[in-house]
């Protein structure tokens, strides 16, 4: 199942340049609906093999989506050519916020306990913490390159202002 959704990545992975927030917004709801079907695998045991396949080829995909856009991102804020700079600092910032997400996870987890409803109203919270946070800091990201998409949207802009 995971190859076939690489391949299908493949089939599309031009279009990551095009529109990178929106590919990078899509690999971060996809990477925590990999992680919702994990959590639900225990209520459905005799599932557990296929939905663990479909949340293992979810986050691959995610994974290689947020590949594929991050350099987009880190030559916007590369201002003085100093990529491995930002590479180092955006992927230790990237490390310590996982560490930290894990404690959490895991002060949360001692909370909840055995009450799975709390247990999925947390996962709801945190998800949408996540996603609004990202939104947000993919919309304070200004594109400053121009391509195809960004062209034919700026063009519009301009055009509906005359």
């Amino acid at each position: 199942m995971g190859n076939l959704l690489l391949l299908w990545l493949r089939q599309i992975h031009r279009h990551f340049y095009v529109n990178p927030k929106c590919w990078r917004l899509f690999a971060d709801l996809l990477e925590n609906t990999a992680y919702g079907l994990e959590i639900l695998t225990p209520a459905f045991p005799h599932l557990f093999v296929p939905i663990g396949a479909v949340a293992g080829a979810g986050r691959s995909a995610a994974s290689l989506i947020q590949a594929a856009t991050r350099n987009c991102f880190y030559a916007v804020l590369a201002l003085k050519r100093n990529f491995a700079e930002v590479i180092v600092k955006g992927e230790t910032q990237g490390m310590v916020s996982k560490a930290i997400g894990i404690m959490l996870g895991i002060a949360l987890a001692n909370c909840t306990r055995s009450s799975t409803s709390l247990a999925l109203a947390s996962f709801d919270v945190v998800t949408w913490i996540h996603m609004f946070c990202n939104l947000k800091s993919y919309q304070s990201i200004q594109l400053r390159t121009l391509n195809p998409y960004r062209a034919r949207k700026k063009i519009k802009g301009l055009r509906a202002g005359c």
